[in-house]
């Protein structure tokens, strides 16, 4: 009975102890598990602190780039306000600069107006009663016709105006004794000149009054602008000429009546003296019968 109960004792103890061993190991699982539990707590906590913190970081990030890009957008506002006050500016100064350059550009075609072709000496007065355009064709034509004439090759055997005509104009100065070789090529030259010149002149008088046909009064028009050509105006037939002939032919026609006149008179008066001769030796001789 004693070893049984012994027996029974021991394996009550051994159970006790089994027991007891497994409530510790109980008890050291569960405070592993709270253990670890309390650390994932901790850490969901540090990741949800970090997260939190790094939500505010960024959030304050976020709010310091849009201070930030409000002060930028500002600053790029006044950058774009002040490039737009330059830009302004520089327009201006290259308004003012644009006008500056017109003026000078109207200036500057002025002076080429004024001195377009500028033919000088003898030839500065061949754009004399012209202006603009027109002034400006017959300087360009005068000094393409110097520049021809000076450094042209010249064919003098050949002319463009027939030389019987010049020689019988250069014959018409009283002063004119002989004429050599070289003066008709010269005077032929100069009526080319003139004869086209005055073409010019008279389509140019022509068109200020609408028409684009010439008329005599185109013709007079440009001889009365062309005073430097005076040596050649007889070659050209002028109304005006024409009149003074007729005038003068009427005069000659009433000359000659009035001259016609005096001849009568003056025979009539022949007759009355024969008349009066005859009368006076008719009583001579009545008288001389009587007293013989």
């Amino acid at each position: 009975m004693s070893s049984n109960s012994r027996e029974d004792e021991m394996s009550f103890e051994y159970q006790q102890q089994e027991k007891q061993m497994v409530d510790q190991y109980e008890t050291n699982v569960n405070t592993n598990d709270n253990d670890e539990d309390e650390d994932e707590e901790v850490e969901d906590g540090a990741v949800v602190g970090d997260n939190n913190s790094a939500d505010d970081d960024e959030e304050e990030g976020e709010e310091e780039e849009g201070e930030e890009g409000e002060e930028g957008e500002e600053g790029d506002d006044d950058d774009d306000d002040d490039e737009e006050d330059d830009d302004d500016d520089d327009d201006d100064d290259n308004d003012d600069d644009d006008e500056d350059e017109e003026d000078d550009d109207e200036e500057e075609e002025e002076d080429d107006e004024d001195d377009l072709g500028g033919p000088a000496g003898a030839f500065a007065n061949v754009g004399q009663g012209l202006v603009g355009k027109d002034r400006n064709m017959i300087m360009q034509y005068w000094q393409e016709t110097i520049n021809s004439i000076e450094h042209d090759d010249h064919d003098f055997k050949n002319h463009q105006l027939p030389l019987a005509r010049i020689k019988k104009v250069m014959k018409t100065d009283e002063e004119v004794k002989m004429i050599s070789a070289e003066a008709p090529i010269l005077f032929a030259k100069g009526c080319d000149i003139f004869i086209t010149e005055l073409t010019m002149r008279a389509w140019i008088h022509a068109e200020e009054n609408k028409r684009r046909t010439l008329q005599k009064s185109d013709i007079a028009a440009a001889l009365q602008k062309s005073d430097m050509f005076d040596f050649l105006i007889d070659i050209v037939p002028r109304e005006e000429e024409k009149s003074k002939r007729n005038s003068n032919r009427n005069n000659n026609t009433n000359n000659k009546q009035e001259t016609g006149d005096q001849d009568e008179y003056e025979e009539d008066q022949q007759l009355l003296l024969q008349q009066q001769q005859q009368q006076q030796q008719q009583q001579q001789q009545q008288q001389q019968g009587e007293y013989a």
